[in-house]
Parts: C-alpha cells; structure tokens; sequence
C-alpha cells in the first residue's frame, strides 16, 4: 500500500504462509504511519468501521473529518518522501508528528479538551521548530518577509 494508498493507509503489508494453512498480515510502518493508523482506528471505532473500506459518513461533519484524515495521510506520504535523511530537522518534526497523532488517538477515545490543548502546542513548537531549522517552506528560507514583520505599514 505504499505506492497505491486504501483509504488512507500507506504501511508495507506482507502476507506470511504459514504451516497449516494459516496466514498472518505482518505490516510494518514508519513511526508517522503508525500513529496515523491508530488515530485513524480509533475514529472508526466512534464514526463506524466502515471507514476503513473507504466509506464516507453521511453527516457533514464525520465526512469532513474522515476526509481530512485521508488528506493527512497524503501529507505524511509526502513528508516521508522528503525527509527520508535523519536529520536533527527530520526527527524533531517526525517526532511532533506522531505525538500530534497520539493525541488525537486520545482525544478521540475520550474526548477532553486539555487534549486538544496539547495537539496545539505541539504543532505549534513543530512549525517554531521548522522556522528555527530554516523555513516553512522545504527548508528554503523564512517564509515571512522582514517588511511584512512590521506591526504598523506606511
């Protein structure tokens, strides 16, 4: 699944033989897939099973968010094929991507708001971080103009 995604799931499935007659699904994922895969889990659980299949709910706001989870999965196949390298820049950001995805695994098995305070404060010390290591923008530079800095434009 790693080159043709199913709804939303990227790792590496292997399909053992076994004596018998029994098979074993082994999958192995990246760390950002994992937690993606658990939080995503977790949404199917509260939201029906179905997702899994690629089902979107009926209601506006469930479909949003199974959408949204699908689009997430893009952005870490994404992420993933850029920051391959171990670079301090790639396992800090790595890092703040499965601790964002972990809490919202949390978040979605028990809804608590200071949660979501913590998902927050996450992505934000993950875009701090990527503006220290030399932009938001794959690394070319600062984003953000010094003239656009200024609190009052003449």
């Amino acid at each position: 699944m790693r080159k043709y995604t199913h709804s939303g799931y990227r790792a590496v499935h292997v399909i053992a033989g076994l004596p018998r007659g029994i098979f074993a699904e082994i999958q192995v994922r990246t760390l950002p897939q994992d937690a993606w895969a658990n939080a995503f889990e977790a949404l199917a659980d509260r939201l029906g099973r179905n997702i899994r299949y690629g089902e979107i709910p009926q209601d506006t706001i469930s479909a949003k968010i199974v959408k949204q989870f699908f689009e997430l999965s893009d952005s870490f196949g994404a992420y993933e094929s850029h920051h391959s390298d171990l670079s301090a820049a790639s396992r800090i950001s790595t890092k703040s991507l499965v601790d964002m995805m972990r809490k919202i695994a949390d978040y979605i098995r028990d809804p608590d708001l200071t949660l979501l305070d913590e998902v927050y404060r996450i992505v934000n010390n993950d875009i701090q971080s990527l503006e220290s290591e030399g932009g938001a923008y794959g690394g070319h530079g600062n984003p953000v103009q010094p003239e656009d800095r200024r609190q009052n434009h003449s």
